[in-house]
């Protein structure tokens, strides 16, 4: 009997939110660069989404059903 073993891989979707104080340009620059820092750190990026917001200090930053 032979076991195979399956490697573990990692996945991270990535979030950047867009305020008056950090624009749309850092949030891209941002995200690029935390996309090769979880890279190096082993883990697969399957997505990025931005989102615009007035302000962070809601309690739901990402908005209703996009928390899991």
């Amino acid at each position: 009997m032979q076991l195979t073993e399956k490697a573990s891989l990692n996945h991270a979707l990535l979030i950047s939110i867009c305020t008056p104080e950090f624009k749309g340009d850092e949030a891209t620059e941002s995200l690029a660069e935390l996309a090769r820092l979880v890279t190096t750190l082993g883990f697969k990026v399957v997505g990025t989404q931005s989102q615009k917001q007035n302000s962070t200090q809601k309690v739901n930053v990402l908005g209703e059903g996009k928390l899991v």
